[in-house]
């Protein structure tokens, strides 16, 4: 029998709280907000 444990969650964090910059590409033509959000989806299997 195999047994499944699951966890989701997001979390908004901004870069400024780390003393980070947000970082940016193309020479700067394309940036990042400050805040951002992160998102989890994490699956556990047991195996006998």
């Amino acid at each position: 029998m195999d047994e499944k444990l699951t966890v989701s969650g997001t979390a908004k964090l901004k870069f400024s709280d780390f003393k980070l910059d947000p970082p940016t590409a193309l020479l700067g033509s394309i940036r990042v907000r400050d805040e951002t959000e992160i998102k989890l989806d994490l699956s556990f299997n047991k195996k006998e």
